[in-house]
C-alpha cells in the first residue's frame, strides 16, 4: 500500500439514506397534511389586504343611519398584515374592489394624513393600528415554518429527522400562539376603546384572518401531538427509537469475512 493510499479509502459500511414515509408513514402523511393545510391559511393571512381585500384582521365601519344617502366617503377600514383598504357605500367590498382605495403593500406601514381624514375617524386608524407591526414578519414567519415542518414530517425513518421536525412544528405552534393572541388582543383593545371616542358611530367588525389563524393554532398543536406520540411511546408504538436505529445500522454492517478468505 502506498503511503497515501489510505486518504482515498472508502469506508466499507453503507451510508443509510433517508427516505420519504420510511416509518410511521400513516402518522406522516396526517402530520404533514395538517401542517400542509395550516401553511395555506398563514399564507392567506400573510397575503391579506391590501393584496387579497377580502381577508383582513380587523374592519371599522361606520354606522349608516336609515335614510342617509349614499356617499363616496369611506365607511370602512379593513386592516390587514401590509397595509389596509377604505371602502365607500358605493363599493361592493369583494375581492377586486374598484371603489375601495388601498394602501400598501408596505413593510411597517403607516397610514397617510389624507387617508385618515375621509374615514372621519383619524383616531380609530392610529388605535387600530397599534400592535400590528409585530405581527407583519410573524405572519410570514409561521407560515414558512408550517410548510418546513409538512416537508420534514414525511421523513421521520431516522430519530434526528423526528427530532428536527418536532422542534419545527413546536416552534411554529408557539409563534402561531403568538399570533393569534396578538390578533386577539388587538380587536378586544378596539373594541374596548372605539365606542368612547365615536360615541357609538363605528363598529368593530373581526377579520376573517383571525379565524384563519385559529384554525392554523389548532392544526399546528395537533401537529405536535402527532409527532410526539412515537418518542414517547404512545398509542401502540411501543419500539422505541434507540433499539431501532441500532437494529437498523447493526444489519447495514457488511457480515465479517471468514479468515480464510481475507
Amino acid at each position: 500500500m502506498a503511503p497515501l493510499d489510505f486518504l482515498f479509502q472508502v469506508p466499507n459500511r453503507r451510508i443509510a439514506v433517508t427516505k420519504p414515509l420510511g416509518r410511521h408513514r400513516i402518522l406522516s402523511i396526517v402530520t404533514s397534511a395538517l401542517l400542509l393545510t395550516e401553511f395555506l391559511f398563514f399564507l392567506l393571512v400573510a397575503l391579506s389586504v391590501p393584496i387579497i381585500k377580502s381577508i383582513y384582521l380587523l374592519a371599522l365601519n361606520s354606522k349608516v343611519q336609515p335614510g342617509q344617502p349614499a356617499t363616496s366617503v369611506a365607511s370602512s377600514l379593513r386592516f390587514g398584515v401590509w397595509g389596509l383598504c377604505a371602502h365607500s357605500q358605493y363599493g361592493n367590498q369583494g375581492w377586486l374592489d374598484p371603489a375601495g382605495f388601498c394602501y400598501g403593500p408596505s413593510v411597517g406601514y403607516k397610514i397617510p394624513q389624507s387617508v385618515l381624514q375621509v374615514s372621519g375617524y383619524p383616531q380609530l386608524a392610529q388605535i387600530a393600528l397599534e400592535g400590528l407591526t409585530v405581527l407583519f414578519i410573524l405572519h410570514a414567519v409561521v407560515a414558512v415554518l408550517s410548510f418546513i415542518g409538512a416537508v420534514t414530517s414525511l421523513y421521520l425513518e431516522t430519530h434526528a429527522m423526528h427530532i428536527i421536525s418536532l422542534i419545527v412544528t413546536i416552534t411554529n405552534s408557539i409563534l402561531s400562539s403568538v399570533v393569534f393572541a396578538a390578533d386577539l388582543a388587538i380587536n378586544i383593545v378596539a373594541r374596548a376603546k372605539v365606542p368612547g371616542l365615536t360615541g357609538g358611530g363605528v363598529e368593530i367588525v373581526w377579520g376573517n384572518g383571525v379565524w384563519l389563524i385559529l384554525v392554523g393554532l389548532i392544526l399546528s398543536w395537533l401537529g405536535v401531538i402527532l409527532l410526539s406520540i412515537p418518542i414517547c411511546s404512545c398509542c401502540g408504538i411501543s419500539d422505541t427509537y434507540h433499539a431501532w436505529e441500532g437494529r437498523k445500522f447493526k444489519s447495514d454492517d457488511p457480515e465479517p469475512l471468514p479468515m480464510a478468505e481475507r
